[in-house]
């Protein structure tokens, strides 16, 4: 499951969409800045989240796995 998670929250990485909305959805270029300048915040946050669940997650699993 926490590779289920890691992977979710790497998900979150992709923004190009929310781009091209914001770009549609505001006139003023002020507030386009801003969008994008909180779309590259979240992705960030998302990719940096998700990095620390997957490395905990192989930590986990490489201490767990019986040894020979």
């Amino acid at each position: 499951w926490t590779h289920i998670i890691g992977l979710s929250a790497v998900a979150g990485i992709g923004f190009t969409v929310s781009l091209f909305v914001a770009g549609l959805a505001f006139v003023d270029p002020q507030q386009i800045e801003l969008a994008k300048v909180g779309i590259f915040i979240g992705s960030f946050i998302s990719g940096v989240l998700g990095a620390v669940i997957l490395s905990r997650a192989r930590k986990k699993v490489s201490t767990s796995t019986p040894s020979s």
